[in-house]
Parts: structure tokens; sequence; C-alpha cells
């Protein structure tokens, strides 16, 4: 009989280690999830802001065509150096693939603010 009792209680040790073990892991993934729910939050948010953009930039290109932009959006392109003889293909490449850089820089500056 004092086997049986011996028995009892240690799996009664047993389950209440197992239940211990079990707590912490459930209040790690409560705390996951609202870690979760904090991401969740911010990425709305910036889908919000994504969409408002995006109803400018229909707005500003209706049925594909391109409309005046207003001059808060202008902004300085890169000019190019004098020259007083004829141009390389590969300069004037150069310089567009240039030109394009620095305007990808532009448009990056201007859709990362709020």
């Amino acid at each position: 009989m004092t086997s049986v009792v011996a028995t009892i209680n240690n799996e009664i040790q047993a389950l209440r280690a197992l239940k211990a073990t079990k707590d912490g892991e459930l209040q790690a993934c409560k705390t996951d999830v609202e870690a979760c729910k904090t991401d969740v939050e911010e990425y709305k948010a910036r889908v919000e802001t994504l969409g408002a953009q995006l109803k400018v930039c229909i707005a500003v290109v209706p049925n594909g065509r391109a409309v005046q932009v207003s001059a808060a959006l202008k902004g300085n392109a890169q000019r190019p150096l004098a020259f007083h003889r004829a141009r390389s293909a590969r300069k004037i490449n150069t310089f567009y693939g240039d030109l394009r850089h620095t305007l990808e820089q532009w448009a990056s500056r201007m859709t990362l603010k709020k």
C-alpha cells in the first residue's frame, strides 16, 4: 500500500512539474501573440498610409496619362556637364543611369516621409 501511495505522489509531483513547464510556455506564447498584435497594428497603419499615397498617385495619373505635377513635388534634376564636342554613347548612358539613380533616391525619400 505504501508503494502505491509513493507512486501516486511521484506522479502528482511529475504532473505539477509538467504543468509549471507548460504554464511557462503558455506565457511565452502569450507574449509572442502580443508582439504580433503590435506588429499587425504597425502594418495596418503603414498600409493605410500607402493607400493614401496610392490615391494621390491615381489622382495625378488618371487613365494612364500623366498630368502636370505640382511645384511641391518637383526636384532638382542632375544637369549634364558642358561639352563642346560630341558625346559618346557610353557617357550618355552613364548620365542617364546617374539621373535615374538620383530620381529613385528622391522618390524613395518622398515615399518614406509620413
